[in-house]
């Protein structure tokens, strides 16, 4: 199947501590030319856009936060940096939409690993938490895309109600799965998110079915704990692998309800 509307994909690294950072050495860095396909991504547009949010702590006032944000080829990669993280979003349905050309989240991975995994040691960063955040949005199927989700999701009941015309029109779901993950020199807890939301939108008398699909892997915040330039690399590495067979199976199980 393919995400016609939204298609992201999100790298993130938490930063153990929110001590100042140099927004021109990050961008650089992460930025930074690799051997093959650079997919568009050779500088950060300057100047940086920043804005305030104001962030809610238990016990405390709540307290304006700077957040950066730089964009590349036309905001197609985007790279946000927050007291607390640091986020580089890949739009690969923008992507596409300038380039006529799809891109897999392996190809973006590729582009990207070195410069993720550099982060830490070359700029004195510590990261003692990583994610990889997957979202699609999608026109769904005239009839609606509530069956596949309770395919994927509910029981056989469920999956009845949503094949029946008109029982079932929307339906949302979300599953968290708590798993250790060992690499190469220590283990970290890990969260195995997977969320579906579908819709049917009314606007001017007509309905627009719609189809939301995530998945978001990230080491568990219970446990946060300093992470190696190897053991980022081998997070994203193995997040990467589990994220596209998700998206393969997700494709495989769409095209045997709506051949």
């Amino acid at each position: 199947m393919e995400f016609d509307k939204t298609h992201t994909f999100q790298f993130v690294l938490f930063r153990a501590k929110a001590s100042p950072i140099s927004l021109s050495s990050l961008s650089e860095l992460v930025a930074k030319p690799v051997a093959g396909d650079n997919l568009s991504l050779s500088a950060f547009q300057s100047p940086t856009q920043s804005h305030q949010v104001r962030l809610n702590l238990p016990g405390s006032t709540p307290a304006p936060v700077l957040i950066h944000e730089l964009r590349a080829a036309s905001g197609i990669w985007r790279l946000t940096v927050a007291p607390d993280r640091i986020d580089l979003v890949f739009d690969a349905q923008g992507f596409k939409e300038v380039t006529g050309k799809d891109r897999t989240l392996e190809e973006v991975y590729e582009r990207v690993k070195a410069n993720l995994r550099a982060v830490g040691p070359e700029l004195g960063v510590g990261i003692n938490r990583v994610a990889l955040v997957v979202t699609g949005r999608a026109t769904a199927p005239a009839t609606g895309a509530a069956e596949l989700v309770a395919k994927v999701f509910f029981s056989e009941e469920v999956q009845g109600d949503a094949k029946a015309a008109g029982e079932t029109v929307e339906l949302t779901a979300r599953v968290t799965r708590l798993k250790e993950w060992h690499f190469s020199q220590g283990s970290a807890r890990v969260n195995h998110i997977q969320r579906a939301d579908a819709r049917v939108v009314y606007s001017s008398g007509k309905t627009k079915p719609w189809l939301e699909w995530q998945w978001d892997f990230n080491t568990s915040p219970l446990s946060p704990a300093l992470l190696s330039a190897e053991q980022v690399g081998e997070f994203f590495e193995k997040a990467t692998q589990l994220t596209s067979q998700g998206m393969a199976d997700l494709s495989k199980t769409y095209s045997e309800i709506y051949p």
